[in-house]
């Protein structure tokens, strides 16, 4: 068994969600789904709030031991596992960056405006602070 695991970008479809999880699967080779985990959220854009869904996983590739009767075959067949294994790997690692990107804008696009108010405000009132002051001394 080979496994990996991903945390997917939020979706406000439950179902999209677990689709693009099944995709994602399906893309790297992956074979099974291990260690589901479902997060669930709440986003807004102004005053309009929603709740947004999202899976963390193993992305596994399992096989299955079975006897073999030539030495030839358990070669083809390690060659083969080892084949899918190089595949998934450098599929996962394509699709974690992309994914893990996705997931960074759609968490961080609140910080931006919340850091943009923790700096701008104080600055903005400084400036006023410090406008009224030379006015008036």
């Amino acid at each position: 068994m080979h496994q990996a695991t991903i945390a997917t970008r939020f979706f406000k479809d439950l179902d999209e969600a677990k689709a693009h999880l099944k995709d994602l699967a399906g893309s790297v080779g992956a074979n099974a789904v291990l260690n589901l985990k479902h997060e669930k959220d709440t986003f807004n854009d102004g005053n309009y709030k929603y709740t947004v869904h999202a899976f963390t996983a193993d992305l596994a590739l399992v096989t299955e031991k079975i006897p073999c009767t030539f030495e030839g075959e358990t070669r083809d067949a390690l060659a083969r596992i080892k084949s899918r294994k190089t595949l998934f790997n450098h599929k996962f690692e394509e699709i974690v960056r992309i994914e893990s990107e996705a997931r960074a804008r759609q968490l961080n696009k609140g910080c931006a405006l919340f850091m943009i108010s923790i700096i701008a405000i104080p600055a903005c009132l400084i400036s006023v602070y410090q406008w009224i002051g030379e006015r008036f001394i």
